[in-house]
């Protein structure tokens, strides 16, 4: 008998597929709309950087308004749920891996209160989730853009659980993905909002490992926004990101790259972030239409950087006009434009002109 559930659910991915690529292909957050038409949306990913404290997370989201930021992201979880108890962490001190992640959990009312000092700040407020408790906790606190990280994109029952939120939104970062797996979850994901995110789970990564040609690629693909999660040191990956059609920057964020924390040092401090908001900014300007028009600071050079025709000597009335007689020069805009070259040779001169006179239209 056939699967006639599956056979629906492939239809309705495939239809609302093409209903996203016929009417929208953005992503709505609190504050801001992602899409390739706005400016690139830049997360400062707080990550694991506020160590457990709730004021250091705090000064955090205003260092990261400060410096151009649209998102704050944090990473909610609680570690005896995504992290097996027996797991390791070296031979040194905490040894255990849940019990090193436990340094960097927030209690309910710490996080509720960090959403609040982040809203009041004019910023989203985002997080990775890792397990049922965090995305359920997520959805009380009123959030609808959840981040799936990097190793967790294969994560069916995770992403499964996130999706049961009819008005979820995604932020996906894919790295260790293969294509099979990205292809995968944007089928997941089909009847919501994402976004696909390029990724390098290497700390830091090199840019050569980046392969920014799967932007463009991934947004007419999965008719979805494309961005980046930049592990590279310095910002020129992800300026490059956006000049290929990126519409989401997640970098690592920090007061302050030697305090301590396994994130701190590839992260951006509010300089280097300010810097990389500029240059997002003045990159996606620079990208335009697709179509070349004169614009108005070139309409001066338009004019007089431009040549028209002049008497190359003195030429009498009723002369015949031959490229002996007439020069294109500089000033443009004194007479016959050089475009009609080819029509005034050969014709007879109208009037005389004497020597370096612009030759005007009859």
């Amino acid at each position: 008998m056939p699967d006639w559930a599956g056979v629906f659910n492939k239809k309705f991915a495939y239809l609302t597929r093409i209903g996203r690529l016929l009417f929208t292909m953005s992503l709505r957050t609190e504050h801001h709309t992602i899409a390739p038409e706005t400016p690139p949306y830049l997360i400062a990913e707080i990550g694991l950087n506020h160590n457990g404290d709730l004021s250091t997370a705090k000064r955090m989201v205003d260092a990261a308004k400060q410096s151009g930021a649209h998102a704050a992201k944090f990473q909610l979880f609680r570690s005896d749920l995504f992290i097996n108890k027996l797991a390791r962490l070296g031979d040194g001190p905490p040894g255990s891996l849940s019990d090193f992640f436990r340094n960097f959990e927030l209690t309910e009312e710490q996080w509720a209160l960090l959403r609040d000092h982040t809203r009041a700040a004019r910023l989203d407020f985002m997080c990775s989730v890792f397990d049922s408790w965090s995305v359920s906790f997520y959805r009380d606190l009123g959030e609808r853009v959840y981040k799936i990280a990097s190793c967790d994109v294969n994560n069916g029952p995770l992403i499964s659980s996130v999706l049961a939120d009819p008005a979820a939104a995604l932020l996906i970062s894919t790295g260790t993905a293969s294509e099979e797996e990205i292809g995968r979850v944007a089928e997941w994901c089909a009847s919501h909002e994402f976004a696909l995110l390029q990724c390098v789970s290497a700390y830091p990564a090199s840019p050569s490992d980046y392969h920014l040609n799967v932007l463009p690629a991934w947004s007419k693909r999965y008719a979805c926004p494309v961005g980046i999660s930049d592990h590279c040191d310095g910002n020129e990956v992800s300026l490059a990101a956006v000049a290929l059609g990126a519409c989401v920057i997640e970098r690592h964020f920090t007061l302050d790259r030697n305090m301590e924390g396994p994130d701190q040092a590839l992260s951006l401090d509010p300089p280097r972030f300010a810097a990389l908001a500029g240059g997002a900014r003045r990159v996606f300007d620079a990208l335009g239409e697709n179509r070349r028009q004169p614009v108005e600071a070139e309409m001066g050079a338009r004019k007089f950087g431009r040549r028209s025709l002049y008497a190359a000597q003195d030429i009498k009335a009723g002369q015949a006009l031959t490229p002996a007689l007439v020069v294109a020069q500089r000033p443009g805009g004194a007479g016959v434009d050089v475009e009609r070259y080819s029509e005034l040779i050969g014709i007879k001169a109208p009037r005389s002109y004497v020597s370096g006179e612009p030759i005007v239209a009859d």
